[in-house]
């Protein structure tokens, strides 16, 4: 049984979400295998940042890019079998199939991957395209808590350059203002952002600042997202040598289900190897740029208590026009920052 799934949803609360599947012989079905779970990462915050370097649009329309399928095609690591899938997705209406496996390229961690759905033989996918959530489920923290924490932070970002998803639109945060306050029926600067405040510049533009100041009274802003799939199910049992079956073991049930809302957490950082990692950050910045097509947006919602836009969950969206044209699972990266790596491997040093 090979179903599909109607992306446009990953936008909304989902009532009935699809359960993990596992491809075997060239079928998806529901699978419990607890094996090749993904080591926790040491987080320092993820943050979601996008700074369009051209107008934003709409990544359904494939127009513009359906002349440019013969250009150079993506080439990531691959996956050697199948088998290994603990659980996969097919998403028809961009001609693309993700499944989650274990990492070519992190050990002992699970990867995303992605392959052309059957049938089609090339796809273009514009830059933003939304491919999969994050978590739709997790909580907000002060403080980086989890193993792949988010943080909700924008400094020196143009509200008019940084895309977000609001009304399951993609729409420049300026955009995402001025929408809020039209439907709360007040002036544009009336509605904030959650955690930030706006300073106008000399040349007339707008840029975002974290709200830090309001942040160390113990009552902050909570803008630290984790998720639920990660820290609940998959990463806890790899901590534990005893294989004991506990409480803290992974379980597919309800609550930890995967499914194209939570995908997005298992993407790996590409430029980065364990065994020969970059040594400089102008050098880890050309390998990312180079390697890894996925990033995170955030997506929005009005409060209308506090008259602020405020984040739910983050998605996952291909950070630049993408080709594919394999048959084959490759993997497929996000880039988690030098500065993330560098506290990485200042904690495995201690």
């Amino acid at each position: 049984i090979y179903s599909s799934f109607c992306l446009a949803s990953c936008l909304s609360t989902i009532t009935n979400p699809i359960l993990a599947r596992q491809k075997i012989n060239g079928c998806f079905r529901c699978h419990d295998n607890n094996n090749n779970s993904p080591r926790p990462l040491f987080g320092i915050t993820t943050t979601c940042l996008l700074s369009t370097k051209s107008k934003l649009t709409d990544p359904t329309n494939n127009s513009e890019s359906s002349d440019n399928k013969n250009g150079p095609a993506y080439e990531g690591p691959t996956m050697e079998n199948a088998n290994d899938i603990i659980a996969g997705i097919s998403l028809p209406e961009i001609g693309i199939d993700l499944a989650i496996a274990p990492s070519k390229i992190a050990p002992q961690q699970m990867g995303l991957y992605l392959s052309l759905s059957p049938d089609v033989d090339s796809v273009a996918l514009p830059a933003l395209t939304l491919i999969c959530g994050y978590s739709r489920t997790g909580t907000f923290h002060q403080n980086d808590v989890g193993d792949r924490t988010v943080g909700f932070s924008f400094s020196s970002s143009s509200i008019d350059d940084t895309g977000v998803f609001y009304e399951r639109q993609l729409m420049s945060i300026r955009d995402a203002l001025e929408m809020a306050a039209e439907m709360k029926g007040v002036e544009f600067g009336e509605v904030e952002l959650a955690g930030h405040v706006l300073v106008q510049l000399d040349e007339g533009r707008v840029e975002l600042y974290p709200a830090v100041e309001y942040e160390n009274d113990g009552g902050g802003f909570a803008r630290h997202f984790v998720p639920d799939l990660v820290n609940k199910g998959l990463a806890r049992s790899a901590t534990s040598d005893s294989g004991d079956d506990n409480e803290e073991s992974p379980s597919f049930g309800n609550d930890n289900e995967l499914s194209v809302q939570n995908f997005g957490q298992f993407c790996n950082d590409l430029a980065w190897s364990y065994t020969n990692p970059p040594q400089s950050a102008t050098e880890y910045e050309k390998l990312s740029e180079k390697k890894n097509v996925v990033q995170l947006i955030w997506r929005l919602e009005l409060d209308d208590e506090n008259n602020v836009l405020k984040p739910s969950w983050p998605v996952s969206v291909t950070s630049k026009q993408c080709i594919f044209k394999n048959k084959d699972f490759m993997e497929v990266g996000t880039r988690y920052g030098w500065n993330y790596w560098q506290a990485t491997v200042d904690l495995d040093s201690l």
